[in-house]
């Protein structure tokens, strides 16, 4: 009996070792699905803390199931446009980019450039994170593109070297870098300035060289860019809403069970809400210091902001029939639901 009693305690003692051996082995496991993640902002930027975020959401949410390999910044694997051709290239997993100068990618998208579309921010979030949003990710669903969720660069605005814009008629004669949007170098030629459409990583030295004027951009990326060193004067014209969603392959997609494809859109969405709260004191901060440092910021009168309003909504025309009516009756839908 003591013999008898003796071998069933070893026994036991060897199954609880083995699971312990088991679940140790388990927690060191090695990942089922490896992913790379890239953004296009530098690390100051409130892009960079909202990744770091959905980075470690996913890994922990996931138990390891998920791993990022990576997570590239700005220019690292090149340009937006490089991003999203990384996407469907299959050589990037997961990128957060502008969806301005994507209309390459899917024409769809130049709605969200028209400009003065969202008056405020809050339409904003209420249409992309709604139907409209939804729709247009159907659209880029198409591409190759699912759009896990809405994240924003930031209301746009004008910087230069040569002075101050209060009216459309301040940008005749200004060499702008743009984005490859053909919404807003079309309305930039109507107000006789010179648009030039280049990957950002390069405007830094094409102010500084002359090549450009100046860019459109928001306080965020001006900020973080440096680009108030070479530009003095920045002028709050909020002609663009600019959504940035995080995407990942429609493929890699695919492949995951429901419960990751679960853990990756809750993950998102935490990151979505962060950084929009991240973005309201970044602006702040970093306007303050721009213009600590000499930066000339102006904000337009009720009146100057008019003239914006309707010399931009000219160019709306040329382009709505571009769109999906699906899409557009969508968006426009959520912008004037009361």
């Amino acid at each position: 009996m003591k013999q008898l009693s003796l071998f069933k305690a070893v026994s036991a003692a060897a199954v609880l070792t083995a699971a312990a051996a088991f679940t140790a082995g388990s927690a060191f496991a090695a990942p089922e699905f490896e992913l790379t993640y890239a953004h296009s902002a530098e690390v100051n930027h409130p892009w960079h803390p909202a990744s770091q975020q959905f980075v470690k959401e996913v890994e922990e949410k996931s138990n390891g199931r998920i791993k990022f390999t990576s997570l590239f910044t700005a220019g690292e694997v090149g340009s937006e446009r490089e991003m999203a051709e990384g996407v469907q290239q299959g050589t990037l997993d997961v990128i957060l980019i502008a969806t301005m100068g994507m209309s390459s990618f899917d024409k769809n998208l130049m709605l969200f450039d028209f400009p003065y579309l969202f008056p405020d921010f809050n339409t904003a979030y209420k249409v992309l994170d709604g139907e409209g949003g939804a729709a247009m990710a159907k659209s880029l669903e198409k591409k190759g593109f699912h759009v896990l969720a809405y994240l924003e660069n930031d209301y746009r605005g004008f910087s230069n070297s040569k002075h101050p814009i209060h009216t459309p008629a301040d940008l005749a004669g200004l060499k702008l870098r743009v984005p490859g949007s053909p919404v807003l170098v079309e309305w930039m030629k109507a107000e006789k300035a010179a648009p030039t459409v280049m990957p950002y990583n390069e405007v830094y030295s094409a102010i500084q060289t002359g090549v450009v004027d100046g860019q459109d951009n928001g306080i965020l990326l001006s900020y973080t860019h440096k680009i108030f060193e070479v530009n003095k004067f920045y002028s709050l014209t909020n002609h663009i809403y600019c959504p940035s969603p995080i995407m990942i392959s429609t493929k890699v997609w695919n492949k995951l069970p429901a419960d990751l494809q679960k853990v990756m859109t809750d993950a998102a969405i935490h990151a979505r809400d962060y950084q929009r709260k991240l973005n309201v004191e970044y602006r702040e901060k970093y306007e303050a210091e721009a213009q600590k440092a000499g930066v000339k910021v102006n904000a337009l009168s009720d009146a100057e902001l008019q003239q914006f309003v309707d010399s931009a909504k000219k160019v709306w025309p040329k382009f709505e029939k571009e769109i999906d009516p699906e899409i557009y009756k969508a968006v426009m839908n959520g912008i004037n639901a009361k």
